[in-house]
C-alpha cells in the first residue's frame, strides 16, 4: 500500500449538491476542520498481496479481517498501457536499472 497526501483524504472531498451549492461526500467530513483531525490513509497499490485461497474463497474479497500491510515509499508504475511502459522505462533508466 502507498500513503496518500491528506489532501486527497476521502473526509475532504466535496460533490455537487445541485447546480449550485456542493456538500462533502461523507458525512463524516463535515466535522472536519483542520488537516490536523485526519488519519493517514492508503491506497491498494497492486504491487502484491498475500492471502490464503481458502479464506479468500469463504470471503469472496481480499481484505480479509486479518489482513495485514506493507507500506511502499518508492517510486513505481503500474503498466496497463503503452504510455505506463514508456514510463516505467523512463523509471528504470533513472534507477539504472537494465530491463
Amino acid at each position: 500500500m502507498t500513503i496518500i497526501s491528506n489532501k486527497y483524504h476521502p473526509l475532504k472531498k466535496l460533490k455537487k449538491k445541485n447546480h449550485i451549492y456542493f456538500q462533502t461526500y461523507l458525512k463524516k467530513g463535515q466535522k472536519v476542520v483542520a488537516r490536523q483531525q485526519l488519519t493517514e490513509i492508503f491506497i491498494r497499490n497492486g504491487i502484491f498481496y498475500f492471502f490464503s485461497i481458502k479464506a479468500f474463497l469463504k470471503n469472496k474479497t481480499i481484505y480479509l479481517p486479518k489482513s495485514l500491510y506493507y507500506e511502499i515509499n518508492y517510486e513505481y508504475v503500474n503498466i496497463d498501457n503503452l504510455e505506463d511502459l514508456q514510463k516505467s522505462r523512463r523509471l528504470s533508466k533513472k534507477l539504472n536499472l537494465d530491463l
